[in-house]
């Protein structure tokens, strides 16, 4: 799933905490400066990519940003603006929220339309409503389920197995020559001679782990709500298929279908 990417100013990191702790908990992702950018990165290149690649903009307003002439969120402004005239008016896409009572800079976006004619939201005078009304808004714009009756030690798990595989870290599996041959077999449907020499289904433990997660997700659910990071490995076709695509993704060939 992509991220939010949350603009704001130093000086409220102690409210944007409080935010993303209510994201964390509504199963929103999110892009945050200081916990995604990696150690020896271009923070500049990390930011342009990660708001340009974002689901939406969060742009957090408050006295303390408005008053700075000199800002790391007003470079992230004029970026988002150049993306913003790119969308469709009704897109949804960049989100004003004030931090506290200020006002929102009047940046033009195209003639006669600015940031101000945009709908906010507030969390300074009713902090909690306010912040329901944002997470509600951006679970629809990004049609996330609730999922209360999901286990979230499973959803914990399974995320984290399957990110194993997404980053082709080779640990626990095979992830080299194309996915590793017999991963291939099983993702094509091909039998040669080297799965009985091979991990296949009964001895892979990964494949095993995921496969009891996906049934557990799937029997409490998880199929009807219409979430975007699952994937049904309860099949070691599936399985391999998975395996195989996140090989040939991460080294730029084309996909199986």
């Amino acid at each position: 799933m992509k991220k939010i990417f949350i603009s704001y100013v130093r000086e409220n990191r102690k409210i944007i905490d409080n935010i993303c702790e209510r994201f964390e908990e509504a199963n929103i992702e999110y892009w945050l400066d200081r916990k995604d950018i990696d150690p020896g990165k271009d923070w500049r290149l990390a930011i342009k990519k990660a708001i340009k690649e974002g689901s939406l903009f969060l742009a957090c307003f408050s006295t303390e940003s408005v008053s700075k002439e000199t800002s790391y969120m007003n470079e992230e402004l004029c970026l988002a603006i150049e993306i913003l005239r790119q969308k469709r008016i009704d897109a949804g896409w960049f989100i004003p929220v004030r931090l506290n009572k200020c006002e929102i800079p009047d940046h033009e976006i195209s003639s006669g339309r600015s940031l101000n004619n945009i709908q906010r939201v507030d969390l300074f005078e009713e902090f909690e409503e306010g912040l329901k009304r944002l997470i509600e808004a951006i679970r629809r714009r990004l049609n996330i389920e609730n999922d209360h009756n999901l286990d979230n030690k499973s959803t914990t798990e399974y995320k984290a197995f399957k990110s194993l595989i997404d980053s082709g870290s080779n640990e626990f599996f095979h992830n080299a020559d194309m996915g590793h041959p017999v991963y291939m077999a099983g993702a094509t449907g091909s039998i040669d001679d080297f799965w009985k020499y091979a991990d296949g289904p009964e001895r892979n433990i990964l494949f095993k782990k995921l496969s009891e997660l996906s049934d557990n997700l799937k029997n409490k659910g998880i199929e009807d709500s219409g979430y975007r990071w699952w994937y049904d490995f309860s099949s070691w076709e599936s399985f391999c298929r998975y395996v195989v695509n996140a090989y040939r993704r991460k080294h730029g060939f084309e996909e199986l279908e």
